[in-house]
């Protein structure tokens, strides 16, 4: 199942102090994998604190919690009310689509910022295209960019110790039964092959470059046979 976002608003009504969830929930929510969005102060009424929902895994934002399925005239409406727009569109192997227009850009204030951390697959704000640490932003339609494409690389070691933690032991595998057998043996890294013996196996890059596509199970079979 794909990550859900849980968002936790503060009340509006007057004299109500209840929350929608404690900071017990979020962590267990974030435990199974979710991302929780808490609006500041939520739960003060309750007893419980900014810090208590942080601890428990949650990010906190401060103004509205406003999650919404966009459709085009939604999205526009949004961005134009908007001081900062995060694009953090990702396809799994693909191309991002392109959900912010070069107008919906031009409608915000002045000044206003634009971040596209979707930009190492394409990006899916129109006027947005890659920068770097050395050179994180660029102005464009009276707005400031920042599509800086490895953030992570700013804190590197952080960064590399929480990635090779994540991969060292797919790397054991593919190292003690080679690519073929721990492909065969592991669905996840199956799933993760782009190409293998000369035959494209990711069908996302075949869609976007117009390629013949093979089943990885398929190759994978043939290997196991050969």
């Amino acid at each position: 199942m794909s990550k859900s976002v849980v968002g936790v608003p503060k009340e509006l009504k007057d004299m109500e102090g209840r929350v929608s969830m404690q900071p017990d929930g979020v962590a267990e929510l974030v435990h199974h994998g979710h991302e929780v969005v808490v609006q500041a102060g939520a739960g003060g009424g309750a007893g419980f604190t900014d810090e208590e929902y942080a601890e428990a895994g949650a990010r906190l934002v401060e103004g509205r919690v406003d999650l919404v399925v966009p459709n085009r005239a939604r999205t526009a409406s949004y961005v134009a009310e908007s001081d900062v727009v995060v694009g953090a569109v990702l396809v799994h192997g693909a191309k991002a689509p392109k959900l912010v227009t070069r107008d919906m850009v031009a409608s915000m204030r002045p000044g206003s910022v634009v971040a596209d951390v979707a930009i190492d697959q394409g990006g899916c704000i129109e006027t947005a295209r890659p920068t770097t640490h050395s050179e994180p932003t660029y102005v464009e339609e009276g707005v400031v960019y920042y599509c800086v494409a490895n953030i992570p690389g700013a804190v590197a070691r952080t960064s590399t110790l929480a990635l090779t933690s994540a991969t060292l032991p797919y790397l054991i595998k593919i190292a003690d039964e080679g690519i073929e057998g721990a492909a065969s043996a592991d669905s996840s890294l199956a799933k993760g092959l782009s190409t293998l013996r000369g035959n494209l196996l990711s069908g996302p890059v075949a869609e976007a470059h117009d390629l013949p596509h093979t089943d990885p199970e398929k190759v994978l079979d043939r290997v196991a046979i050969g």
